[in-house]
């Protein structure tokens, strides 16, 4: 392995994968189950992405999808609930994972109506006036997008806190509110539940989305075919928003 490589890269690397699946992996003919834990703004994109790549590629393959995010993606690994994680980057790694960059999210704003502002901008007196709705896995009524407002001298009220994306869609369209979805989920959900997208009134929070598994699986092929194509697909899913 080249000195200048860290161990997920080179895992990762679409070489290496190769290397892994010459004659060892043959994604047409293997017959396994795959493991993968993501926020369910991330999975109503790539999920999709996933299956029909497993279906096209790998048609005995079955794909396991379950709810995970960077506060247990260590523990789920772990606890060998799930194969790979794919969420905000964790604050914190142990060196028997890997983690490994897929792309970089900012948040736009959410309406189920054009009420709140214009249909191309939105002012900050409009956005801090409007009751949000925000989705936090930990049951949190602040996040990143609080932290902006604070360096601003701003702040918002939260009226309503729920753990999942899929819910905004509806509770948007029945009240007057506002919710802060990343870019990827955001085309999604306005495009599908006729929603009214914003820039946000100030520079978005940046955050990394990552893949993270266990260093054990750096050698399993199946594993490495598996990231390399969930690298493919959330690099195209990326370049839609």
């Amino acid at each position: 392995m080249p000195s200048c490589c860290a161990p997920s890269d080179w895992a990762a690397s679409p070489i290496n994968a190769a290397l892994l699946t010459g004659s060892e992996f043959e994604s047409a003919t293997a017959s396994r189950t795959v493991r993968i834990a993501m926020t369910d703004d991330i999975e109503i994109n790539l999920g999709p992405r996933l299956i029909r790549r497993f279906q096209d590629e790998a048609p005995n393959m079955d794909l396991v999808m379950r709810a995970g995010n960077h506060s247990n993606a260590a523990a789920m690994i772990d606890d060998d609930l799930v194969d790979l994680v794919i969420c905000a980057r964790p604050s914190r790694r142990e060196a028997r994972h890997r983690v490994q960059s897929l792309y970089t999210e900012s948040f736009v704003v959410l309406s189920g109506s054009t009420a709140a502002g214009s249909d191309s901008a939105m002012t900050l007196s409009v956005y801090t006036t409007t009751p949000h709705a925000l989705v936090s896995a930990n049951g949190l009524s602040s996040g990143l997008i609080d932290d902006s407002l604070r360096a601003l001298g701003a702040s918002r009220r939260v009226a309503v806190v729920v753990e999942r994306f899929s819910t905004l869609p509806h509770l948007l369209r029945s009240a007057s509110l506002l919710a802060n979805v990343p870019s990827v989920a955001a085309r999604m959900l306005s495009t599908t539940f006729r929603l009214t997208s914003y820039a946000l009134p100030f520079a978005s929070p940046r955050f990394e989305v990552v893949a993270v598994w266990h260093a054990k699986s750096d050698v399993d092929p199946a594993q490495s075919w598996v990231r390399s194509i969930v690298t493919q697909e959330a690099a195209a899913m990326r370049a839609l928003a």
